[in-house]
């Protein structure tokens, strides 16, 4: 009896080696095709990752899970036309992750809410939101500021243009810098920014080579050069 579980040990021993092995082999293999750019943005107890072809979504559940998905880019005949040209391929591009991040936020949100269903929102509802809320912040962040530098301006008996659009500058920073400190505030958008700066290490270590690992991960910063939001 003692020689079987001897042997039972060692068998159990040696599968344990092979699949952690194999998982390492896994964990390295994840590395981004030659010259190709990664980016994604933070969902609600989510990210979206999204690659040259294809994007991934992985979804916190209601009850703890983790809901992973993909879906193939929509590439057709003029889109690849369009992408070909300078500065309309960023429009492009622009407006592709502003449709696709928005329509997936919101799915998001349904499914950290505890409904798991299939979206019903439509592309139209999507397009909606995306434009209502690019207005509301068009005027928060544009029309009001230039709108208080002008009668700032006019107030004090200033008529240099420069001066007037130094002020506009300076309350745009001010009401953004308010705008992240307000919000960050809330423990469901604190959360969101963590998501954020997970996906930023994952791309830093994907571009560099490194194993989707939590101990890799860790050694990266979690800013990255080509965040659209750190452009802003």
């Amino acid at each position: 009896m003692r020689r079987r579980l001897g042997v039972a040990a060692r068998i159990a021993q040696d599968r344990f080696a092979e699949v952690s092995h194999a998982l390492h082999a896994l964990s390295l293999s994840a590395r981004p095709t030659s010259g190709a750019a990664y980016g994604g943005q933070a969902l609600i107890d989510g990210v979206l990752m999204r690659g040259p072809s294809h994007i991934g979504v992985a979804l916190r559940t209601a009850d703890g899970g983790i809901a992973v998905t993909s879906e193939p880019i929509a590439t057709g005949p003029i889109r690849r036309r369009l992408t070909r040209i300078p500065v309309v391929r960023g429009a492009v591009v622009l407006w592709e992750t502003l449709a696709l991040g928005s329509r997936w936020l919101l799915r998001s949100a349904d499914v950290s809410a505890g409904d798991e269903t299939q979206s019903s929102s439509s592309t139209g509802a999507t397009i909606a939101t995306l434009g209502v809320t690019l207005l509301i912040a068009i005027v928060i962040f544009n029309v009001l500021p230039a709108i208080a530098a002008s009668g700032i301006v006019s107030a004090l008996g200033w008529g240099e243009l420069l001066i007037e659009r130094a002020i506009d500058g300076l309350l745009q920073v001010g009401i953004l810098l308010g705008y992240l400190a307000a919000v960050g505030r809330s423990s469901d958008v604190d959360r969101t920014y963590r998501y954020h700066g997970a996906e930023h290490r994952a791309i830093h270590a994907l571009e560099n080579g490194d194993p989707l690992t939590r101990s890799a991960l860790a050694r990266w910063p979690t800013a990255h050069p080509r965040c659209g939001t750190e452009f802003l």
